[in-house]
C-alpha cells in the first residue's frame, strides 16, 4: 500500500510500533483516508491518540471498523470506553472566543485583512474541532464525512524547536536580520520569535515578515494566541490571503531600508495546494538589489574616475579657504564669498552608545565651521544602513569626505567608491581595524586619525603620512545645563556609572567558548580566563596590562601551539573584552558594597543592568545622549570609570564637561607619564644607542619607587630590564615634543587625588569626597577647564581638515596621482613580540 508519505502498508505498522507516534499519527490518517476498510492500522491509530489523551477524536474514529471488527468482544469494549470517555481531549472554540475578538479589534484598526480573516472562520470554523493533547499542546482536526479526516495543518507539537528564551540566548548580543515566517502552523513560532528578537542588541530589533496564504489558519492561531502586541507592533508586517506571496514581494521591495531575511521559519501550511515560495522570493529581491548596487557604482565610478589626488587636493585648498574664512564673515557669507564649501558625509549606527554621538558632536562642530554636513544612520530599531542607501546619497550630495569612526574603507567597502576621500577615526581597538588587510588596503585617499598610530603603522601597515594621533574629544553645548529644563531629582544619587556593560564575564567567557569547536582553543579561552580571573582575585588586574604576553603565556603552558595570528585574534576578541568586563563588575562591586554597608545610593545606567544576577537594585535604565546624560553626571556626587579605556575617554570627557566629577581606576598609562619622561631625558642624557635597557636604578631616586611599582602593577617582573626600543622613543617625542598624544596625568594635575587601584583606595576615595564638597567641586572644575580647552570638538575637526589639505597637496606635488582604485602596497613591519602595543611603552611597558 502506498501513502502520501511513500512508505509501505508493513513500514507503517512497524513505525506504529516501534517509530514515532507523530509521524505515525499524520500517515496513519492519511492512510485511512486512502482505505477506510484497514481494521489494524485504525486501531493501532486508536491506540497512538488515546496514549495523546485525544480520546473525542478516538472515539470518532471508532465508527469506522468494519462490521466483522465492530463484532469483537475486545473492540465493543474499547469503543464503550471512548465513548463514555467521548469528550476527553475535547476543546470549545466558545472558549477562545474572546481571544479573537480581542486580536480583531486591533487588527481592524491597523490593517486591511481582519473582514477577510473574520469571513474564512465564519464560513469554515465550524467544520474545525479542537483538541488538546494530555501535555496540553492544541491541535485542530478537520472531520471528513465517511472518512478519517484530516489534522490542520498537521498532527504534531508546532512549537519551535527551542523556547522564547532560548531563542533570546542565541540572539542576545547581536544585530538580527529580518526573519520570515512561511506560514504560522498554530501560531506559536510567531510568538516566540516576536519575544525572544525584542531588543537583543542597544534597542536593535529585527523586522518580522509573517507570509500566510490561509485565513483560515490564520483565524486559528489568532483564536489561540493574545497577539494583541504583536498585531499593532509596526516590526510586523503581515502578509496574508491569496495574494500573500506577492505582498511579501513588494513589502521586501519598499523597504530597501530593512536587511533581507536570512532566518525563513518554516511552518506546515494549511493549503492543500500552492506555491509556498518565501526563500525564493528573497532570493528574487536579493538579486534585483545586487544589480541596482552594481549599476550604482558603475555609474559613480565612471562620473568621478578624473577625481584623482591632484584634483582632490585642489579642491581641498579650494573649501579650506571657506573653513577658515567662516571665523571671519560667519557661515553663510564665507560660502557665498569662497565657493561651494567642504560637504561631509559621515556613516554611524544607531546601535551603539559613545560612537553615533561621537559622530554627532563632530557633524555640529564641522557644521558650526562651515561645512555642510549629512548623516546616514538607521533610520529605527528594524533597519540597517543598505550599501545602495549610501551610494544614492554619494551621487546626490556629492561629498568631498566620508567621515566613519572604527570603520575603513575596506570594512564598508559595499557602501562606498574609491574616488572620494574617507577618514576614519579610530577610538577602539577593534580586530577588523587592528589587522594587516586593513592597513595594507589603504589606498592614496584613506585617511586615519585617533589612538594606536605607532602600532598600527609599524605592525599593521597604516599609512604613517596620512595618520593623524589625536585623543577624544568632547560637545560640551550638548551637556550643560539648560535654564528651561531643571535637571531632575531622580538622578540624584552618591555613586553612578553609565555603561551598558552588564553581560557578566563568566557569561561572556561562556557565549565565546561555545562558539569554538575546537577543543584545544576552548581549553586556551579557559586558561587565560582563569589567569585574568586571579589577577582580578589577587588585585593587580588593570586595563594597561598587554593581553597578547597574557595569551602568549597561557598558549605557551599548552605546549606553544598557537600561531602569533591566532594570539593576536584572541587577545583582540577575548582576553582584551573580558578584561575588561571583570574590571567594570568589580568596581561595581565594590560600590555596590559600599552602598549596602553605608546605606548610600548607586545609580547604574545603561541596558540589562536589571536583569544583572546582583546589580539589578541598582539599575535605573538607559540615558540619551546630551542633556539627560549631562543632568545624570552633574546630580551624582561621584562619577566611576573602569575597564580597559584610559581616562582619557569621551564618557570621563563628557561627564567633565557636563560638570560631573569622577573616581577613576587606575590604568597604567594614565599615571606614567612621571616615569616615562624620566626615561626619556635619561635616554637623552646618555645619548644610548637603540635598544637600550632601563632599570630603575638609571632613574632619579624620587621616581624608583614609583618606576618599580608601574612595571608590576603592568605585570612585569621588577628586576627585569625595560628594553626601550626605537618605538618607545617615538612615542616618547609624541607625548613629550610635538603633544601630539598626551596622558591623562599630564592634562589633569589633580589625577593622583581621583585614581584608585583596589577595594580599599576606592572606599578611601568615596569616604572622602562624600564629605569635602568645596574640594570635590574644585577638582571638578579644575578638570573641566582643562577638558574642554584641550579636547573641543570644533578645534579637532578644524585640525583635521587642515591636515587632510596639507597631506592631500603634498602628495600632489610628489606626484602620488595615479588611479585612487589602486591601494598602494606597503611592507608591513611586524613588531617583535614581547614589545609594547597600543601607545607603546606608555600603555604596556611602564
Amino acid at each position: 500500500m502506498g501513502t502520501g508519505a511513500s512508505i509501505t502498508r508493513d513500514q507503517l505498522l512497524t513505525l506504529g510500533r516501534e517509530g514515532d507516534s507523530v509521524a505515525f499519527v499524520n500517515i496513519a490518517t492519511y492512510a485511512l483516508n486512502q482505505d477506510p476498510s484497514d481494521d489494524e492500522i485504525r486501531l493501532m491509530l486508536l491506540q497512538h491518540l488515546a496514549q495523546w489523551g485525544l480520546i473525542a477524536r478516538a472515539a470518532t474514529i471508532c465508527e469506522g471498523f468494519t462490521p466483522p471488527m465492530r463484532d469483537r468482544a475486545e473492540i465493543a469494549d474499547l469503543m464503550n470506553q471512548f465513548r463514555s470517555l467521548q469528550h476527553a481531549g475535547a476543546a470549545n472554540w466558545e472558549n477562545h472566543r474572546a481571544t479573537f475578538e480581542a486580536n480583531m479589534a486591533v487588527a481592524r484598526s491597523r490593517h486591511e485583512w481582519p473582514g477577510e480573516v473574520a469571513a474564512a472562520w465564519q464560513a469554515h470554523g465550524a467544520s474545525l474541532d479542537l483538541h488538546r493533547t494530555r501535555d496540553g499542546e492544541w491541535m485542530v482536526c478537520e472531520p471528513a464525512a465517511g472518512a478519517v479526516g484530516s489534522w490542520r495543518p498537521v498532527f504534531g507539537r508546532l512549537r519551535v524547536g527551542a523556547t522564547a528564551e532560548e531563542l533570546r540566548a542565541g540572539f542576545s548580543g547581536r544585530i538580527l536580520a529580518a526573519i520570515a515566517f512561511d506560514g504560522v502552523g498554530l501560531g506559536w513560532p510567531v510568538g516566540s520569535y516576536y519575544e525572544a528578537t525584542r531588543d537583543t542588541m542597544l534597542g536593535a530589533s529585527p523586522m518580522l515578515f509573517v507570509v500566510e496564504p490561509s485565513l483560515l489558519g490564520l483565524a486559528v492561531s489568532m483564536h489561540l494566541h493574545d497577539w494583541r502586541e504583536i498585531i499593532a507592533d509596526g516590526r510586523v508586517v503581515w502578509c496574508v490571503g491569496t495574494k500573500a506571496s506577492d505582498r511579501f514581494e513588494s513589502e521586501l521591495i519598499a523597504r530597501p531600508h530593512v536587511p533581507l531575511p536570512q532566518n525563513v521559519v518554516v511552518s506546515p501550511s494549511w493549503q492543500t495546494c500552492g506555491d509556498r515560495n518565501v526563500r525564493s522570493i528573497v532570493e528574487a529581491v536579493r538579486k534585483r538589489v545586487s544589480g541596482e548596487h552594481a549599476n550604482m557604482k558603475d555609474e559613480l565610478r565612471a562620473a568621478r574616475s578624473g577625481r584623482d589626488v591632484a584634483w582632490w587636493a585642489a579642491r581641498y585648498r579650494e573649501a579650506m579657504a571657506a573653513v577658515k574664512s567662516s571665523t571671519r564673515l560667519g557661515r553663510c557669507s564665507a560660502a557665498r564669498q569662497e565657493g561651494r564649501p567642504f560637504r561631509v558625509l559621515a556613516m554611524t549606527s544607531r546601535f551603539t552608545t559613545v560612537l553615533q554621538y561621537s559622530t554627532r558632536d563632530a557633524m555640529e562642530a564641522l557644521a558650526g565651521i562651515g561645512c555642510e554636513t549629512r548623516t546616514l544612520i538607521e533610520r529605527d530599531a528594524q533597519s540597517y544602513l543598505a550599501p545602495n542607501q549610501t551610494l544614492k546619497m554619494i551621487r546626490e550630495f556629492d561629498p568631498d569626505l566620508i567621515f566613519m569612526i572604527d570603520h575603513t574603507r575596506r570594512s564598508q567597502a559595499d557602501h562606498l567608491i574609491e574616488h572620494v576621500p574617507v577618514v576614519t577615526w579610530i577610538q577602539d581597538r577593534l580586530s577588523w581595524l587592528y589587522d594587516e588587510q586593513a592597513g595594507r588596503s589603504m589606498g592614496p585617499l584613506d585617511f586615519c586619525m585617533g589612538q594606536g598610530s605607532d602600532e598600527l603603522v609599524r605592525r599593521y601597515g597604516y599609512p604613517a603620512d596620512r595618520f593623524l594621533p589625536c585623543d577624544m574629544a568632547t560637545h560640551t553645548a550638548s551637556l550643560v545645563p539648560r535654564a528651561d529644563r531643571p535637571d531632575p531629582d531622580k538622578f540624584d544619587c552618591d555613586i553612578a556609572y553609565a555603561t551598558h556593560a552588564s553581560e557578566t564575564p563568566e557569561v561572556f567567557h561562556a557565549a565565546v567558548r561555545e562558539r569554538v569547536e575546537s577543543p584545544a582553543v576552548r581549553q586556551l579561552f579557559d586558561a587565560v580566563y582563569e589567569m585574568i580571573r586571579a589577577r582580578s582575585i589577587r588585585g593587580d588586574l588593570n586595563g594597561s596590562l598587554k593581553c597578547e604576553s597574557l595569551v602568549q603565556r597561557a598558549s605557551d603552558a599548552m605546549g606553544g601551539t598557537a600561531s602569533p595570528e591566532m594570539i593576536d585574534r584572541i587577545a583582540s576578541e577575548f582576553a582584551r573584552p573580558l578584561c575588561d568586563r571583570f574590571l567594570r563588575h568589580e568596581t561595581i562591586g565594590w560600590a555596590a558594597d559600599w552602598a549596602e554597608r553605608t546605606g548610600g545610593r548607586l545609580h547604574l545606567y545603561g541596558n540589562g543592568w536589571d536583569r544583572h544576577p546582583r546589580f539589578a537594585r541598582f539599575a535605573r535604565g538607559a540615558l540619551s545622549h546630551g542633556w539627560e546624560l549631562g543632568a545624570a553626571f552633574r546630580r551624582a556626587r561621584v562619577n566611576l570609570h573602569a575597564g580597559n579605556n584610559c581616562a582619557l575617554h569621551q564618557r570621563v570627557l563628557d561627564g567633565l564637561a557636563a560638570g560631573g566629577f569622577f573616581l577613576i581606576r587606575k590604568h597604567g598609562a594614565d599615571v606614567s607619564h612621571r616615569v616615562a619622561r624620566a626615561i626619556y631625558e635619561h635616554l637623552k642624557v646618555t645619548g644610548a644607542t637603540l635598544p637600550a635597557e632601563v632599570r630603575d636604578e638609571n632613574l632619579p631616586e624620587s621616581l624608583r619607587a614609583e618606576y618599580i611599582e608601574l612595571r608590576r602593577y603592568n605585570g612585569f617582573d621588577k628586576n627585569e630590564p625595560f628594553v626601550q626600543t626605537h618605538q618607545h622613543w617615538e612615542q616618547y617625542e609624541r607625548i613629550f615634543v610635538t603633544g601630539a598624544v598626551q596622558l591623562a596625568g599630564q592634562v589633569w594635575p589633580d589625577l593622583d587625588r581621583v585614581v584608585f587601584a583596589t577595594a580599599e583606595e576606592f572606599e578611601e576615595r568615596v569616604n572622602y569626597f562624600m564629605t569635602q564638597i568645596e574640594e570635590r567641586e574644585a577638582i571638578a572644575s579644575a578638570m573641566r577647564c582643562r577638558a574642554v580647552e584641550k579636547f573641543g570638538y570644533e578645534s579637532l575637526m578644524r585640525r583635521m581638515l587642515s591636515w587632510m589639505t596639507d597631506r592631500l597637496s603634498e602628495a600632489s606635488r610628489s606626484g602620488i596621482s595615479r588611479d585612487v582604485g589602486e591601494a598602494p602596497v606597503r611592507k608591513c613591519e611586524v613588531a617583535r613580540r614581547g614589545e609594547a602595543g597600543v601607545g607603546a611603552a606608555i600603555v604596556s611597558g611602564v
